[in-house]
């Protein structure tokens, strides 16, 4: 067999090889996110029944917000290694229990997407129709839930009309966000208690394991408070993975104070030589209304911040993308607006061509943006 004759049947059998490959590896992941999304779906069956149950407990026997919180601690002492059972969390479960009273109906959908989506539709929707139109909407294109969160701030089903027609109910794509998220959920993975599996509880324990190198490595001053902190934020539960105290901080603000000196509020507490970090907080300075004192709760700051994503979203006229918003950038009309700013300016020139020794501004559209 000549040379090339070779090269070609191992060209070929290269090329099957990889064929193979990726039949195998697309079947794997197909296969995980079926039995995620069993898992999701058994959860969200089990914190249907759990809030059903409570809704009774309420309805027919009077339960308090004290007897709620009594099962809500027990059952954490139960079963520690789980987050579901926070208060705020059983409260949702009620709620999401009062919302779908025909479960039989509608777990077929709401049952397939995670339970941080449920929570989501739960609180930006009033009616089970709206509900039930974006948990559609997310199976069918695979939505996380910030893009979600997105889409239900925007008004999506007011534009594009409530009516499901054709729906059909398959699985995720194993590459679309809503899939990688239902992997990860960690709700699922606290279920099959299977949470010192997952990989970032390996990194936390893996850093536990090492802890005074992994203080070294931060730097002096730094003390292990310790792991899965939880802190309630308004109506949502936060868990932070590791918590540090850097007691050179505190001793510095008590100095501080103690001198008289008033620490300020005007920018973010970052280090100067952080480009990102400063970058941002120049742009926030230059966002109207920035304000002048600290926020007086949670609410006024999230409502914010909300107010500068839109004004900076819609407003802004981004410098490194020609002085276009990022709006307009995402929705594909900047090379139109740039081509008529050009034109303006050749007409400006011809009109005035004293005023100009160069030529006029280059308003050719950046193909790729980098911070």
């Amino acid at each position: 067999m000549s040379s090339n004759a070779v090269e070609r049947a191992q060209a070929t059998d290269l090329k099957e090889y990889k064929a193979f490959f990726k039949e195998i590896k697309e079947r794997i992941l197909a296969s995980q996110v079926k039995a995620a999304l069993a898992v999701n779906h058994e959860l969200i069956n089990l914190y249907w029944e759990i809030g059903s149950k409570i809704h009774l407990k309420q309805k027919d026997e009077g339960w308090g917000a004290k007897t709620i919180e009594n099962l809500a601690k027990d059952l954490k002492s139960t079963f520690p290694e789980m987050k579901g059972f926070s208060l705020t969390n059983i409260k949702y479960m009620v709620q999401f229990a009062r919302e779908y009273p025909e479960f039989a109906i509608s777990q077929q959908v709401v049952g397939q997407i995670p339970w941080g989506h449920n929570i989501l539709l739960l609180q930006k929707l009033e009616t089970l129709q709206d509900r039930i139109w974006y948990a559609h909407k997310t199976i069918e294109h695979g939505w996380s839930r910030s893009v979600l969160l997105h889409w239900l701030d925007s008004d999506l089903h007011k534009r594009e009309g409530k009516a499901i027609t054709n729906f059909q109910n398959t699985l995720p794509s194993p590459q679309s966000d809503l899939a990688h998220q239902t992997l990860k959920d960690p709700y699922c993975f606290d279920f099959l208690t299977l949470r010192d599996k997952h990989d970032e509880q390996e990194l936390e324990s893996g850093l536990l394991d090492h802890v005074q190198k992994f203080l070294l490595e931060l730097g002096a001053g730094f003390s292990f408070v310790g792991r899965q902190i939880h802190l309630s934020i308004g109506d949502q539960d936060f868990y932070i993975d590791l918590l540090f105290y850097h007691l050179k901080g505190a001793t510095m603000l008590a100095t501080l104070q103690r001198l008289g000196v008033i620490p300020s509020f005007s920018r973010p507490g970052v280090s100067n030589d952080n480009p990102y970090s400063e970058s941002f907080f120049r742009t926030l300075k230059y966002a109207p209304k920035y304000p002048e004192n600290p926020f007086e709760n949670l609410k006024e700051a999230r409502d914010w911040v909300l107010s500068f994503v839109k004004w900076y979203n819609e407003e802004h006229l981004h410098s490194s993308i020609k002085f276009v918003t990022p709006s307009k950038r995402h929705q594909g009309l900047d090379e139109e607006i740039l081509a008529k700013r050009h034109l303006v300016y050749q007409e400006a020139k011809r009109k005035n061509p004293h005023r100009w020794s160069k030529e006029t501004r280059n308003w050719q559209m950046i193909n790729e943006v980098l911070l």
